[in-house]
């Protein structure tokens, strides 16, 4: 990799334009959009799992996997998020750079999610009451119970993540040399594709598709905006992180399918404390600081 020490001439983001103004208002009013259509929902009889890969998420029923998938989503995500800003130390940039990124992530997101509205595992799962008493995380009424392709929290951890590694390699030039920083951050998207599936939440499917999405739009977004001309070593580092949280996520669902005892932890909820940055950012999940403890 000859070029990991290039020298900048010039700031490694394009300033702010009408365009990126464009691109996020409009993303807010399809998000906005998107959120107040209510799709006709399905019963899981209606869709059946073929796949016995597929069929290791329908037994799952874990509050515990949720609890710990939503503190990486609604805890250390923004805590990513708002600490790189200053790593960067380029807000006029970074910021709207950010902005761009988690709202196309949740677009394409609730766009599939209302197109597809697919049964989440948890609705072929016989031990889940049709009105589960104390398990609101279960309820095979809510519209939510239809939203399981493809898996949100997968999809936005995974934006994150990519999109703060490929600011680094733009701002800081002593990143480039390490690879390493690449594989083990992909490996959190991965763990958290593991729980949504260990949660009855998802199919392993719904993750696959969640990290590649989010993969990609947090890479593609700071690519698509850069001010030069950047060898293929970028491209390379990126590769190598997707590769590795890929074939980390897999290898965790396929021991989850090896597992002899399903958890089933399916208790009433004792309480709940929620912080929001504001009513506006909370309505993001990549800018939201949320935790539910059961």
């Amino acid at each position: 990799m000859c070029c990991h020490n290039q020298v900048l001439s010039q700031p490694p983001v394009k300033n702010f334009d009408t365009a990126d103004g464009l691109a996020i208002g409009l993303g807010l009013a399809l998000d906005v959009g998107f959120r107040l259509i209510k799709g006709k929902p399905k019963t899981a009889k209606e869709v059946p799992v073929n796949s016995d890969f597929e069929r290791i998420a329908i037994n799952n029923l874990s509050l515990k996997a949720k609890k710990h998938s939503d503190l990486i989503l609604r805890g250390l995500s923004p805590a990513v998020t708002v600490g790189s800003q200053f790593i960067y130390d380029d807000p006029s940039r970074s910021i709207y750079l950010t902005l761009e990124t988690i709202i196309l992530t949740d677009v394409a997101n609730l766009l599939a999610k209302k197109l597809v509205q697919r049964p989440r595992p948890f609705t072929y799962n016989s031990e889940v009451n049709h009105h589960h008493a104390g398990c609101k995380a279960y309820d095979k009424t809510k519209p939510d119970a239809n939203l399981s392709f493809y898996s949100g929290h997968t999809t936005h951890v995974a934006s994150v993540i990519f999109f703060t590694n490929t600011m680094l390699w733009f701002y800081k030039p002593e990143y480039r040399s390490q690879d390493w920083a690449w594989v083990v951050s992909s490996m959190l998207p991965a763990l958290v594709g593991y729980q949504r599936v260990m949660a009855g939440k998802h199919f392993p499917s719904d993750v696959f598709v969640g990290y590649l999405t989010g993969a990609a739009i947090g890479y593609l977004v700071p690519r698509l905006h850069d001010n030069n001309e950047y060898s293929s070593d970028l491209t390379e580092d990126f590769l190598i992180g997707l590769g590795a949280g890929m074939a980390v996520q897999y290898a965790l669902l396929k021991l989850l399918g090896n597992r002899k005892v399903v958890q089933h932890d399916c208790l009433p909820e004792t309480s709940s404390v929620k912080w929001k940055i504001s009513p506006m950012l909370g309505r993001y999940p990549g800018l939201r600081l949320s935790v539910n403890f059961y």
